[in-house]
């Protein structure tokens, strides 16, 4: 079914476009939640309409996210979990958790999906997390995850460099095994 989006839609298309979706997305997502309507004749002429408010409304949106973005990236955000040994957590910090924090904290209002974790974090130590604020903004937040005791692990650190040098000889063994499968080719 081709439709015309209203709204700029990330993976599907900008405000304006016509593009064509399966008839069920348009029909019982897209429509119903006023994102786009059919491509007729008459709605066809109302495209450059369309298409200036969506010019309008993206700038808006974009100035706000990097508004937001700004904020974000002077954050330290400070979350206690439980601890057991040598700083491992009890399960681990979660796109949830950093949600919560940041509503808790700031009261800015983002999209938890919008989080983007690399790895879950499993020790206490400090991390960066990204959050894709709007297409080609991003936030990069510090989150400092601590014992909830208040136990310093200050024994932690060699350890966790021991841990970080591993990390770093197994992705040298995986590229060198690469290099040797490219040359066998």
């Amino acid at each position: 079914m081709k439709i015309i989006l209203k709204e700029t839609i990330e993976n599907l298309g900008r405000a304006g476009n016509v593009v064509d979706v399966k008839d069920g997305f348009a029909r019982n997502y897209l429509i119903p939640k006023k994102l786009a309507v059919k491509a007729t004749e008459g709605n066809i002429k109302h495209i450059e309409i369309i298409k200036k408010k969506g010019v309008e409304k993206e700038a808006k949106d974009r100035a706000h996210a990097m508004a937001q973005a700004e904020i974000l990236n002077n954050l330290i955000l400070t979350i206690s979990k439980k601890v057991g040994e040598e700083g491992k957590l009890f399960g681990s910090v979660t796109e949830r958790d950093i949600f919560e924090k940041i509503q808790e904290e700031t009261e800015i209002a983002i999209d938890k999906r919008r989080i983007i974790l690399k790895e879950s974090f499993r020790y206490i130590g400090e991390y960066v997390v990204d959050i894709r604020l709007y297409p080609e903004v991003e936030a990069h937040v510090k989150i400092r995850i601590v014992d909830e005791t208040g136990k310093e692990w200050l024994e932690l650190e060699p350890w966790r460099k021991e841990m970080e040098e591993e990390k770093v000889e197994e992705k040298k063994e995986v590229e060198e095994k690469e290099e040797v499968k490219k040359e066998e080719d």
